[in-house]
């Protein structure tokens, strides 16, 4: 069966994994200095490595052969989680597991130590999702919890979830990811995939993914599926996202500060014919920024 290049490429170590370097670090020197908190926040953007990193993260506490804060990858317990066996780690989608019960139910499995390693995780994504009833459960044992039960909530709405649990967590808050880190990863990927591009056009992929990793990925993969040859050519690009907008937007200024009316008018016509106003406003920012950086 194919996979998406999402699936055939998901980062299993942490090398892997492009633009959250901070997060990364604070991880690998928990990891080092043993010092385990009972319950963690992965909070932001969609798409910039919350559930990635919390898979990573919670393959190396189990890791029986862990060196400077990183999973060897060929353990028992590591080969279970690289092929999704474990029975140490359990995955919960609060949005579909939001009543009291259900939530009781999974909290009633806490008590049973791990069939094997230090300790059983619970990865619980979008947990805002859960009711207030389903977060005063777990309150209860985040209050007193187990030494050998370890919890990794993600979620993309923080503000959502009660003081009260938020209190008991080490929050680590992602950010949307840089172009230059977006791009690396792309030619990373283009690199394995032997297709040839142009670094530069890249960029317009980037910029228009707006720090979402996955959604950069995902215009990639459309636009291998048009293009011929293993070629990435500019027109391939452009017939997914767009006209290459920064060039026109640079003329747009330069015709403010001359006061030309008439490129004035020819580049607005052009920018808005195949762009999003969000698009062009993130595209104007970053040009913007550029400026003041030369400037500086």
């Amino acid at each position: 069966m194919c996979k998406s290049l999402l699936q055939k490429y998901r980062p299993k170590i942490f090398k892997e994994i492009f633009g959250q370097d901070l997060i990364i670090n604070i991880l690998i020197n928990i990891l080092k200095k043993k010092i385990y908190y009972h319950s963690y926040i992965f909070s932001g953007p969609s798409g910039t490595g919350k559930t990635t990193l919390a898979r990573i993260f919670s393959k190396a506490l189990n890791c029986t052969n862990l060196i400077d804060g990183i999973s060897c990858d060929f353990c028992h317990s590591c080969n279970d989680i690289n092929n999704n066996c474990s029975t140490n780690i359990i995955e919960v989608d609060a949005a579909s597991k939001t009543k009291v019960d259900e939530t009781k139910e999974l909290l009633n499995d806490i008590k049973y130590l791990p069939q094997f390693g230090n300790y059983k995780i619970y990865i619980i994504d979008e947990i805002h999702m859960l009711s207030n009833h389903s977060f005063n459960a777990l309150l209860k044992i985040l209050e007193e919890p187990p030494f050998h039960v370890k919890f990794l909530f993600i979620t993309t709405e923080k503000n959502k979830i009660p003081s009260t649990i938020l209190s008991r967590c080490l929050h680590l808050d992602l950010k949307k990811i840089n172009i230059i880190d977006i791009t690396k990863y792309l030619i990373y990927l283009l690199n394995n995939q032997n297709i040839l591009y142009n670094k530069k056009d890249l960029y317009n992929i980037s910029i228009y993914a707006n720090g979402n990793m996955r959604n950069a990925v995902n215009i990639l993969e459309k636009i291998i599926v048009i293009s011929n040859n293993n070629i990435i050519l500019k027109k391939n690009i452009d017939n997914i996202i767009g006209i290459d907008i920064n060039d026109y937007l640079i003329s747009l200024i330069n015709g403010l500060i001359h006061n030309d009316i008439k490129k004035i008018t020819s580049c607005i016509k052009i920018i808005c014919l195949n762009n999003n106003y969000q698009n062009i406003l993130f595209n104007l920012q970053l040009i913007f920024n550029n400026l003041i950086k030369i400037k500086i």
